[in-house]
């Protein structure tokens, strides 16, 4: 099943672990990890897990590095 491209525009509401993987182009058991350790929170929805993309941004906005200009 291929995966939607994600957008700027299309980034709200809840994504699956597979499209948070693809965006941050690591694994899927990357981001479980992530989820498992409380570096990124996710909704429990049934047995599935969801992220919001806020979270995904927050994510990133914590973990970069570097001089800001």
């Amino acid at each position: 099943m291929a995966l939607p491209e994600i957008t700027a525009g299309s980034r709200t509401g809840l994504a699956m672990v597979p499209e948070v993987a693809a965006h941050l182009k690591v694994s899927r058991s990357k981001v479980y990890q992530m989820m498992d350790a409380g570096e990124l929170r996710f909704v429990k929805l049934g047995g599935s897990r969801r992220v919001r993309w806020e979270d995904v941004d927050e994510l990133v906005r914590r973990n970069t590095c570097g001089a800001q200009q």
